[in-house]
């Protein structure tokens, strides 16, 4: 699951995990549970409408470790190549 990132090309953070969704360039996003409910909402409601599916994270930590950042990550997606 989070194994796929470091393989993959991929983004990192909101507004360009979001940017990535609307110009259909986004393959799989990776959202952590432990994100402002705002933003989930956002992340969840764009995914949505365009059919990219969504892996929950335990932790913004644990998906921070997983796309090799020293930093908390709450969202990050994989990019169709």
């Amino acid at each position: 699951m989070l194994n796929e990132i470091p393989k993959s090309q991929y983004v990192v953070g909101t507004k360009q995990t979001l940017k990535a969704v609307e110009q259909k360039e986004a393959l799989k996003v990776f959202l952590a549970k432990d994100t402002d409910t705002a933003i989930k909402d956002k992340i969840v409601n764009i995914c949505q409408k365009n059919n990219v599916t969504i892996e929950y994270v335990a932790t913004k930590k644990e998906l921070g470790k997983a796309c090799n950042i020293s930093i908390d990550a709450a969202v990050a997606c994989i990019l169709k190549i």
